[in-house]
């Protein structure tokens, strides 16, 4: 299985608990390791003013994620995040065509 590298940004609205966030960071990690991928970095931005307002909300808290996965991961994440309510914003994009193992 070629697994591939991506990054993922991900917008949550800024008045969540540290359980709800966790949740949804949970969420997405079981995905990708259930479709046979690896989390690399999840890097949390805290809350942060948006430069415009989004669903009503002007600060969001954000997180990046970058993991290595199959094609499938990506639209599998995706649609759990048009899904889920506490997600105001979404990005995925992939980083690079193949992983090394020197990187996992």
């Amino acid at each position: 299985m070629k697994l591939r590298k991506y990054e993922c940004i991900y917008v949550l609205r800024p008045d969540l608990s540290e359980d709800q966030e966790k949740k949804v960071s949970d969420r997405i990690q079981g995905i990708i390791d259930d479709q046979g991928g690896k989390l690399m970095i999840i890097d949390d931005w805290g809350v942060r003013r948006t430069a415009y307002p989004v669903q009503k909300h002007n600060k969001a808290h954000y997180i990046q994620i970058t993991y290595a996965a199959p094609t499938t991961v990506v639209a599998e994440t995706e649609r759990i995040f048009r899904m889920l309510e506490d997600v105001l914003k979404f990005c995925s994009m992939r980083v690079a065509n193949s992983v090394s193992t020197e990187e996992l």
